[in-house]
């Protein structure tokens, strides 16, 4: 009798271990297939993602890269992230961004630089960072300092590729790069509260680029190497030209067009031609100027010598603006301002940031892509992907967009 109840006993725990053996399996398989049903989610969330991408390029057909506005095929595309594109069930919300609505930290000098939410050392750290000099600057970090990390690198000596690189350079971090400013400090970009402060990423890029060329798609004159019948050609009276040649002669070439305006006899009036039809650069494409059409408050303040009743006036006609030269009739604008702003702007732009949020099956994938405009057609140059969750939030998209559309009648 006691040796059945052994056996019985054995056997009931027989049951009971291939009973949790099953339950185990079975909850090892329902894991199994919440991760390839989540894995198989984001993958086509990410193809949703790519074909937001695909309508994006596919905006810029009819473009004119020398003077946006903001009825451009690629300025209405997504509504700010206020329409969703459907294909079935799955969807893709889009956004296009100028390029040059934003600061370049690849090009932008350290005054600019010291007129951000950033202490010395970071600005000269990035300096150092971007530079292909090797020796750093007081506050600034080359090879040597980078090497003596727990996990040493180099110092890249080239600009940077992606905002987030700013982590690997001295005296950056996630605070610093991504959260608004926790008090405020003197640089103050927005009129508002410390809330309404900007994060530095919001407000940076790493690439922006524009023709050299004028509003009509002609090539600019080098004031450098204009004569005196091309200057008055373009509107400049006599006394003026003769100036800016004799100012050139006796004290060299001008490095920028603010230098321009500080010729003897100068005029606000001969500001616009020379804005409009003059540079001081022979390349065919400008890097790290600032679309008057396009940036915001923050930007804007930003710029060395610029004025807060400037900004708003400029915010004012923003969209409107059709050439270079009608800065110098923007009410505020002296020849004081324009010597200190005047290099820094541009209407057109060959540089986009396109903002991708894909949705499938409950899982999302943001995309950032960066597109280049070149001999009129858009070409994609890089994907970055975002390191948040809550990208559209940043972004400032609204929670809910108001238009649907199909996605393939948006291709069409």
């Amino acid at each position: 009798m006691r040796q059945r109840g052994s056996v019985l006993i054995i056997a009931l725990v027989g049951v009971a271990v291939l009973v949790m053996a099953a339950a185990a399996a079975a909850a090892a398989f329902r894991v199994e297939a919440r991760s390839h049903r989540s894995r198989v989610g984001k993958d086509k969330a990410e193809r949703m993602a790519e074909s937001g991408l695909a309508l994006a390029l596919a905006s810029f057909e009819e473009f004119d890269e020398n003077v946006l506005s903001d009825l451009d095929d690629w300025a209405e595309l997504g509504q700010l992230g206020d329409e969703v594109f459907y294909l079935g069930e799955d969807s893709v919300r889009l956004e296009i961004v100028d390029a040059g609505a934003f600061i370049n930290l690849n090009t932008a000098t350290q005054d600019h630089l010291e007129n951000l939410p950033l202490t010395d050392e970071q600005i000269e750290s990035l300096l150092d960072w971007r530079e292909e000099d090797f020796q750093p600057r007081q506050l600034g970090a080359k090879d040597e300092y980078y090497r003596q990390l727990t996990e040493p690198y180099n110092a890249a000596l080239r600009p940077l590729r992606s905002v987030s690189e700013l982590l690997m350079i001295r005296g950056f971090d996630a605070e610093t790069v991504y959260d608004q400013p926790e008090e405020m400090t003197s640089v103050v970009l927005v009129q508002g509260s410390e809330e309404d402060q900007p994060a530095l990423y919001q407000i940076v890029t790493i690439e922006s680029k524009s023709s050299n060329l004028t509003a009509d798609g002609e090539q600019k004159t080098n004031i450098n190497q204009a004569r005196t019948s091309q200057l008055t050609g373009a509107g400049i009276t006599q006394s003026i030209a003769d100036a800016i040649v004799q100012r050139r002669n006796s004290q060299g070439t001008f490095t920028t067009l603010g230098e321009v305006f500080g010729v003897t006899g100068m005029t606000v009036e001969a500001a616009g031609p020379i804005l409009d039809s003059f540079t001081v650069s022979g390349d065919q494409q400008l890097e790290g100027m600032i679309n008057l059409n396009t940036a915001g408050e923050a930007v804007l303040n930003s710029i060395p010598g610029m004025t807060q009743d400037v900004t708003q006036a400029i915010l004012g006609r923003q969209g409107t603006i059709e050439t270079l030269g009608e800065l110098a009739q923007i009410p505020g604008v002296s020849l004081d301002v324009l010597q200190e702003i005047g290099g820094m702007f541009t209407v057109g732009s060959q540089a986009f940031i396109v903002r991708l949020m894909g949705e499938s099956r409950g899982s999302r994938v943001y995309l950032e892509a960066l597109v280049s405009i070149e001999e009129g057609q858009a070409k994609l140059t890089r994907i970055l992907k975002p390191q948040f969750s809550d990208m559209d939030v940043r972004w400032g998209w609204p929670e809910e967009p108001s238009i649907e559309s199909e996605l393939m009648d948006g291709i069409q």
